[in-house]
């Protein structure tokens, strides 16, 4: 838990000039590589979609839908923060879409900032993938009645050879490079 925090305190305070130049995409938060080890801790993945009318007009209403990886648990899902005001439609399982209505987002042209909008959301991976499994992440977009734009992958790896130690800063063992004085 305190990972999915502090991922969610550095992807505020770093994620937001990102944020600003995003057109529809969907990331992962923090490293996209989890050991067998940290799934059996119930380990989150933080999702972030960015969404961005560049239409031609104000868009209305923006559905975002998401079907997670069977390789996700459903019951893990949290939306942690949005850009904006939504609903929740569930449809059951892993079927997810966030409806933004009366969203009235400027386009890209006349709006620039404003016309970006995100969804952040977590959600644990199921406890026993096996090392070299991935899980395949994409969302679909629509802006009123345009058509519908679907998101890249985001892509997380079960990998059981990660180092996910955090170094041990007595030892000395820690270098920093270019160093001019070493």
């Amino acid at each position: 838990m305190l990972r999915l925090r502090f991922l969610l305190l550095l992807s505020v305070v770093t994620g937001m000039p990102a944020l600003l130049r995003a057109q529809n995409d969907k990331q992962v938060l923090g490293e996209p590589v989890i050991t067998p080890a940290e799934l059996l801790e119930g380990t989150s993945i933080l999702y972030l979609i960015r969404f961005q009318n560049t239409g031609q007009d104000t868009a209305q209403d923006i559905v975002i839908r998401d079907t997670l990886d069977p390789k996700l648990d459903p019951e893990t899902f949290v939306t942690l923060s949005t850009s904006h005001d939504f609903q929740l439609l569930g449809e059951g399982g892993s079927f997810i879409r966030w409806y933004f209505q009366d969203i009235l987002l400027p386009d890209s042209a006349s709006g620039g900032g404003n016309s970006i909008g995100y969804v952040l959301f977590s959600v644990s991976p199921r406890p026993f993938l096996a090392p070299g499994q991935t899980i395949l992440n994409h969302a679909c977009i629509s802006f009123d009645q345009s058509a519908v734009i679907c998101t890249n992958d985001a892509v997380v790896l079960i990998d059981d050879e990660a180092d996910t130690e955090e170094p041990d800063m007595a030892s000395g063992d820690l270098q920093i490079v270019p160093n001019p004085n070493y």
